[in-house]
């Protein structure tokens, strides 16, 4: 009899250890199942929150868009207005012809590097475009330095004028070149 009982305890002892065992798996379970539901709650939101984070930036990069193209129109109305005003003030300004005609040249090749360097500036600020806007002010230099060395040789009109149009059309091409760089 003894035997049995000993049977029977160790009988019971095995199941109420492995209803035990069963109460801990299912605890375990029901955990995961809550932690996994609060995980898909999360990421739910962070879904939500990152389509509305597109929804700005796509409204900020608009926003940018209009801007620049505001900024545009600005430059270019102020080089206009620039440009009309310097051909005024020409006109008013007894002047050789020669002189007259390199100071219009060096004020159009003036403008156009402004506005070459307006925009290179309007660009991500790193040494690269720094180095591009300085690459464009110096050939500026360079070419009113000519020009006034055109006009102060004594030459006639019309070779001056050819001298100081390939000056202008060299600028300008530099000014492309240093642009197409910028890419």
């Amino acid at each position: 009899c003894e035997s049995i009982l000993k049977e029977m305890a160790s009988f019971y002892l095995a199941r109420v250890l492995t209803l035990l065992i069963e109460m801990v798996l299912m605890w375990f379970f029901v955990t995961l199942l809550k932690l996994n539901t609060e995980l898909f709650k999360k990421s739910d939101d962070l879904l939500a929150l990152n389509k509305q984070r597109e929804k700005e930036n796509e409204q900020l990069k608009l926003k940018t868009e209009e801007l620049m193209k505001e900024l545009s129109e600005l430059r270019e109305k102020i080089c206009v207005e620039a440009e009309n005003e310097s051909q005024e003030a020409l006109l008013n300004v007894d002047m050789p012809e020669d002189k007259e005609y390199g100071a219009e040249v060096i004020g159009k090749i003036v403008l156009k590097s402004a506005m070459h360097c307006t925009s290179l500036s309007s660009l991500e600020q790193n040494n690269a475009t720094k180095e591009l806007v300085n690459l464009i002010l110096g050939r500026t230099e360079i070419a009113k330095a000519q020009i006034l060395k055109i006009v102060s040789e004594d030459l006639p009109f019309e070779t001056k004028k050819i001298l100081i149009d390939t000056e202008q059309s060299e600028a300008e091409d530099y000014f492309m070149s240093v642009l197409a760089q910028k890419d």
